[in-house]
Order: C-alpha cells, then sequence, then structure tokens
C-alpha cells in the first residue's frame, strides 16, 4: 500500500455538523472499522443541525498507543453564532443529555460519523462575546471524547 498524493482539492475547515443524543440510539451496527455503521433512532428522535460559522469548525482525531493498543482522542469544534431566549433554551435542551454522537462533513464533502452509543462524544459550550463590536457573540462548542476505533466514514 502506498499512501500517494490524491491530486484532488483538500481543503480543511467544516461545512456543517450534526448530533444526536447517546440515548436516541436505538440500532448501532457497524461490521468492520471500515464499514459505515448503520445507525436508527429511537421514535421522535431526529439528528440536531447546527449552524457554525464558516472558518470556525474544528476536526481533530489524535491517537494515543496505550497497553491495549490505539485510541482515539476526538475533537470537534466550532462557532455558533448569536445568542436569543430560543436558541439559549434549545443548547441547554441538548446540554442535558451530554453525551452525543456527531456527524461532521469537510469542506471536501466527506462525512465522519464520530461516536457509538457506548463511546459517545462529551458536549461543552461557552457563550460569549468580543470587546469589541466588529467582534463575534455566540457559543464556542465542542466535543470531546475517546475511542477505541476511528471515527467511521459515511
Amino acid at each position: 500500500m502506498s499512501l500517494d498524493r490524491s491530486g484532488k482539492w483538500n481543503p480543511g475547515g467544516g461545512s456543517w455538523l450534526e448530533v444526536v443524543p447517546a440515548v436516541a440510539i436505538q440500532e448501532y451496527a457497524r461490521s468492520t472499522v471500515a464499514a459505515a455503521p448503520t445507525v436508527t433512532l429511537r421514535s421522535g428522535w431526529t439528528w440536531k443541525r447546527i449552524y457554525c460559522t464558516q472558518g470556525t469548525l474544528q476536526y481533530r482525531d489524535q491517537t494515543k498507543e496505550t497497553e491495549n493498543g490505539y485510541l482515539h482522542e476526538l475533537e470537534i469544534r466550532g462557532f455558533a453564532p448569536d445568542d436569543s431566549a430560543g436558541k439559549a433554551m434549545l443548547i441547554d435542551e441538548l446540554l442535558q443529555y451530554r453525551r452525543f454522537l456527531v456527524r461532521f462533513r469537510d469542506n471536501a464533502e466527506l462525512t465522519r460519523l464520530a461516536g457509538t452509543p457506548v463511546e459517545s462524544l462529551l458536549m461543552e459550550m461557552e457563550l460569549g462575546t468580543d470587546s469589541e463590536v466588529p467582534g463575534q457573540r455566540g457559543y464556542q462548542l465542542n466535543f470531546t471524547g475517546t475511542l477505541t476505533a476511528p471515527a467511521a466514514y459515511e
């Protein structure tokens, strides 16, 4: 196997992210590490797409060697702009579930599904505003977790 250059456009950054609480998963099956999983949601649950400002979405997968093999330490970050009572209520609703599966689509249109019902990602957020008028105001979202297998490609 060789790791040749693909020759395709290779942009950084993310296009969108979607989340669903781990408790919403009825069935999760992944036959091999290379296979896309089959995910069935419980009745009444849907994936929630969270708009994030272009240029703020990041996906990081750092492998660490342990006595039991490699672990994948994931971090997915994005800035969801604006602040309002409605948006605060929706973010608080999500935060009550704490653990999530996250779909991340990058700017090359490659989608990864990070997390499983057992190895889910922790959601944290920070609400803030920059000190300058042209600065940002909104929610810095952060999803982190440790997985025993890399995130699946969909």
